[in-house]
């Protein structure tokens, strides 16, 4: 028994900390698989959240690595200031001890105040992740960003990111540069394209297999810019009557988008499919992916569709790292709907590929992340502060 206390005692112990709610997508999504393919041993690697989990199927993954899952269920108020959050968390750090904790957010004041408070309670190790990137420079943005690298300075151990563009976004000045970009790997072979399950889902769905199918996956928020895509599908519509609009995930925009579908007269063509745990399924059924995101920090649905087989339409705001394969084009919003109506027409009938290889060699199999990822904590437990690699470039010890 005192063997077993003093194995359990010598182990390191990490505490993943996911700053927004879980939607099994995203950050999240990026934590979960980075536990599921983990090599844990000699290592005790927890999940946190400050707010409830709606997914029992998330929490349930995480346990059965054998990692401890806690929520605060705080409420999730997004427009308010973080700092209510800032004691019951100090209280929880004080009452379970570790050795690194990487916090996970799209928030710089989230990060800023998590950090602050993993060094007041003695966390030797602290590692910051930038998870979205783009959108609009704003006073209140360049503002926070000044008062975050502030907080930050002394605070965090490693600066991390999806991307370079999102720890530009995100980090103030050397920071940025020298943040270590994680690549969000995925398990490239799930993904791979399956003409039966395709069969499965559209019959699931009610298509039939000559159905020009047009998707998307993601929450349904502002930054995933649905409503542009419900118009580009208006007019992809006028040219083939028959096509099928269909958006997996869910989010506060959808009561706008389902009236906007209405106005549109377009309730026939477009299926909502929710929040599901299986999205490479559902990837199946599409034909083509179009992404108009307002800001990305990587576009991890992008990368996910084109490991399907699928060509993907971006908006040019997306970073350009998530094109690992040549079925990606990048169109500016600007150009309008229109433009980008004649873009998605150009791939009925296409044939689908199979695509995992060339993700695979990009190096966004989340196997490989997730061993980069376990040498970035071995090396912060000797004091070392790994060099960008991008996962690639990390000597193994």
């Amino acid at each position: 028994m005192e063997e077993t206390r003093s194995r359990e005692e010598s182990k390191l112990r990490v505490l993943e900390v996911i700053g927004g709610m879980i939607r099994n997508r995203g950050q999240d999504g990026f934590v979960r698989l980075l536990i599921q393919n983990f090599d844990s041993e000699g290592m005790q690697i927890d999940c946190f959240v400050p707010y409830d989990c709606p997914f029992p199927s998330y929490r349930k993954c995480i346990e059965e690595q054998g990692s401890g899952f806690y929520e605060l269920g705080l409420p999730y108020m997004p427009e308010r200031s973080v700092n209510y959050i800032y004691r019951p968390f100090l209280k929880f750090l004080r009452e379970h001890p570790y050795d690194i904790i990487h916090i996970h957010s799209s928030k710089t004041t989230m990060m800023a105040m998590m950090a602050a408070a993993a060094k007041k309670t003695g966390v030797p190790r602290v590692i910051i992740h930038a998870h979205s990137g783009g959108g609009r420079e704003t006073i209140k943005h360049r503002l926070l960003r000044f008062l975050g690298d502030l907080t930050m300075r002394n605070r965090v151990d490693l600066y991390c990111a999806c991307s370079r563009s999102a720890a530009e976004w995100k980090f103030a000045g050397g920071y940025a540069e020298k943040a270590l970009v994680i690549k969000n790997g995925i398990d490239v072979g799930k993904y791979r394209f399956d003409p039966e399950v395709r069969k499965q889902i559209r019959n699931k769905l009610g298509v039939f297999s000559d159905t020009f199918v047009v998707g998307n996956t993601g929450s349904l928020t502002a930054p995933k810019n649905q409503s542009f895509l419900i118009r580009v599908f208006a007019a992809v519509a006028e040219e083939d009557p028959s096509v099928v609009l269909l958006l997996v995930g869910d989010g506060e925009d959808r009561p706008m988008l389902e009236e906007l579908i209405t106005c549109l007269h377009l309730s026939d063509k477009v299926i909502f499919a929710g929040n599901v745990s299986d999205v490479e399924i559902w990837l199946q059924a599409m034909d083509v992916f179009v992404f108009p995101s307002l800001f990305e920090g990587f576009g991890i649905a992008a990368l996910e569709a084109q490991a399907a087989g699928l060509p993907v339409i971006a908006s040019d705001i997306v970073p350009d790292d998530v094109a690992v394969t040549d079925y990606v084009r990048f169109l500016s919003l600007k150009a309008g709907a229109r433009k980008w109506a004649e873009e998605v027409l150009q791939h009925r009938n296409r044939a689908r590929k199979d695509c995992t290889e060339a993700v695979r060699r990009a190096g966004y199999d989340i196997r490989e992340t997730a061993g980069f990822v376990r040498d970035v904590y071995r090396k912060l437990e000797k004091g070392k502060i790994p060099a960008d690699s991008g996962n690639a470039g990390c000597d193994r010890q």
